[in-house]
């Protein structure tokens, strides 16, 4: 009785350790643990600017000046991130997607006048921020449901999952903004993926066939919501 009372804890116990790591695991990209996966989702929520609660795009040069300085030092932490948890793919897109950044950051905090520039292009967009962040929220899913898809399905999730992305917020800017500043604002979001994506997505646009094709699964169930489409990004990227 004694023995099969003691099978039955450490088997309790054994099932209990598996669940809090499989946990863990889920909510972990590559050799990092939660925290440090979790400051890396804060760091991109900083420079994409939606996804974050009571948000707003720089409508002021003060405003501005405070993205350039974020957006300086979440691509140190970008980088640093990738160094010490990513490997293979993941880390290079992880590196790409900082690349950019960095060079999209020189264009706009280059001067007085690049800076006056994003301030008046990107004012237009608060009126429809709520709009614009659920889009980003909805990305953010689609993004952690494909980690659920099969190997063979999960780069033509990723690729389609940006491109109806990039379609959701143009329309959603179009509704407050003028032709020139949707323009700017589609530049806006496009720098900080397309390099990334040109280089993965050649086979998967917003017409094709498997695109149009693709139905995603529900995102893992223990899986804590995200606040950037980075973090599910990468999670996917390491199983393929």
């Amino acid at each position: 009785m004694t023995t099969t009372s003691n099978t039955v804890q450490l088997l309790l116990v054994t099932l209990t350790i598996f669940t809090i790591t499989h946990t863990i695991t889920c909510q972990s990209i590559g050799r990092c643990g939660p925290d440090d996966s979790q400051k890396f989702d804060d760091i991109v929520t900083l420079i994409t600017i939606l996804g974050k609660v009571n948000g707003s795009f720089p409508a002021s040069m003060i405003e501005v000046n405070r993205w350039c300085a974020d957006a300086k030092e979440s691509v140190k932490g970008m980088r640093d991130f990738s160094k010490r948890c990513l490997d293979s793919v993941s880390k290079q897109v992880s590196n790409l997607i900082a690349y950019g950044v960095s060079k999209h950051h020189r264009k706009v905090c280059r001067n007085n006048k690049t800076k006056n520039e994003a301030a008046s292009k990107l004012r237009c967009l608060n009126v429809n921020y709520p709009n614009l962040n659920k889009q980003m929220a909805m990305y953010v899913e689609d993004y952690q449901r494909t980690i659920n898809l099969e190997y063979k399905k999960k780069l033509a999730g990723l690729c389609c999952g940006f491109h109806s992305f990039a379609e959701r917020v143009k329309t959603e800017a179009k509704k407050v903004c003028s032709s020139d500043n949707v323009q700017y604002f589609s530049e806006f979001v496009k720098a900080f993926s397309s390099d990334a994506l040109d280089l993965l997505c050649s086979q998967h646009t917003i017409g094709s066939e498997s695109c149009r094709k693709l139905v995603l699964p529900e995102k893992p169930s223990n899986m804590t919501v995200a606040k950037s489409f980075l973090p599910p990004l990468l999670v996917s990227l390491s199983a393929i």
